[in-house]
């Protein structure tokens, strides 16, 4: 007798302790909870032009658009490539650059800001912000936006470098600022996500979460997004109005966390954790449509393409999820982590891994098409006819062989 209520009371604990990790984890939030858009398979829109060249190969900001989507579809660029001209610049390269007209612009980690020229490799100048950099800047007409592990935001000159004016933050940033119409928008590591007049400087509004902002706000129509270490993703109007927040479910003592960029398509925010999790939320309501559970760390912000979601992991495995469904299609694995944001070009997925190599996969299979003896962390952008590859401490301009 003493034995069957012993299994009652055991078989009772298991139910609860299954129950609460259910409920903690989100294990069951592997099914959609709201629909997904039927229009998932549209194509998703170039960058506004508005700010912005006519030439619809550059790439005008982190992630392409402002929806930070990393895909240039309508770029004809594939491999094979050879060597056009490299840039070595003796210190690492965390971050990919951005093109705009006919000049490149780049930071690195050790806090210098380079411009060079897009057909040649030449420097055109440099700007020493005496201060780690951990973003890619932005542009917006004649100014360059660069945001600094100093807790500064620097509006240079985009012609020549000269420094236009500085906004001081009470913290480390490394979110690559968002242009959203006459505002320039930013994170920083005191929990502060700062909209600052793009002409002036002057501040328009804060935005205070419960922890540390590291992603870069991403924009699609009328709604900007960010998450936070404090667990949550966050939804917000022109005005720095909170719209919705979208609180992460955790294990115990364990506490979820956003470092990764969100990527903003089909009316849905993929945003991965820290604690191995990829997302896909309502961009309207900030409802859970799926979230996938992948067991490592992801830093890596993701890309998004023909209806699938792109990123590494520090799992050491880079994936290709279904987005409507969340579903795996394909993985590969080079025994590295992979921790930049990965780039769709032409139906091609270039990423790189820790193993210091950059690969071009087949986008739909997830067969390597090419590969490049350099790279560690986001791997490509396009300008015109060349593919602009990141290495560690090496930029290259790639050109399709003849």
């Amino acid at each position: 007798m003493k034995k069957i209520a012993l299994t009652a009371v055991l078989a009772l604990v298991a139910a609860a302790t299954v129950t609460a990790v259910v409920v903690l984890t989100g294990v069951a939030s592997d099914r959609a909870v709201t629909p997904f858009p039927s229009a998932s398979r549209t194509p998703l829109p170039l960058p506004s032009q508005q700010d912005a060249p006519g030439d619809p190969t550059v790439w005008p900001a982190y992630g392409y658009q402002p929806t930070r989507t990393f895909a240039n579809s309508g770029s004809p660029l594939r491999p094979p490539y050879h060597v056009k001209w490299q840039l070595d610049v003796d210190a690492l390269l965390e971050f990919p650059p951005i093109s705009w007209g006919t000049r490149l612009y780049f930071n690195t980690t050790y806090g210098t800001v380079f411009c060079c020229d897009a057909a040649t490799g030449e420097v055109v100048w440099q700007y020493d912000t005496r201060g780690r950099l951990a973003s890619s800047p932005a542009v917006s007409g004649d100014i360059l936006y660069v945001s600094s592990m100093r807790g500064k935001l620097f509006a240079l000159d985009r012609s020549d470098g000269s420094e236009l004016w500085v906004f001081e933050t009470e913290a480390p940033t490394e979110s690559s600022p968002l242009i959203w119409k006459d505002l320039v928008v930013f994170g920083s590591w005191e929990g502060v996500v700062y909209a600052l007049d793009k002409k002036t400087g002057d501040p328009a509004w804060e935005f205070r979460t419960g922890d540390r902002v590291h992603s870069s706000p991403a924009l699609l129509g009328d709604r900007a997004v960010f998450g936070s270490y404090d667990g949550s993703v966050y939804c917000i109007d022109y005005d720095g109005n909170q719209l919705w927040r979208h609180r992460a479910r955790n294990m115990f003592f364990l506490r979820d966390r956003f470092y990764a960029t969100a990527a903003l398509a089909y009316d849905t925010v993929f945003i991965g954790s820290l604690v191995g999790k990829m997302y896909a939320l309502d961009l309207t309501t900030g409802n859970l449509r799926w979230s996938r559970n992948i067991g490592g760390r992801i830093y890596s912000s993701a890309a998004v393409h023909d209806g699938k979601v792109f990123f590494g992991s520090y799992d050491r495995s880079f994936y290709a999820l279904d987005a409507e469904s969340g579903r795996v299609l394909w993985t590969y694995s080079d025994g590295e982590p992979v921790s930049g944001a990965p780039a769709i070009v032409n139906d091609l997925v270039y990423f790189s891994s820790f193993a210091g190599h950059t690969y071009a996969a087949d986008a739909d299979v997830g067969r390597i098409e090419w590969m490049f003896d350099d790279g560690r962390y986001s791997p490509v952008i396009t300008w015109e006819d060349s593919l602009i590859l990141v290495g560690a401490d090496t930029l290259y301009s790639l050109t399709m062989a003849e």
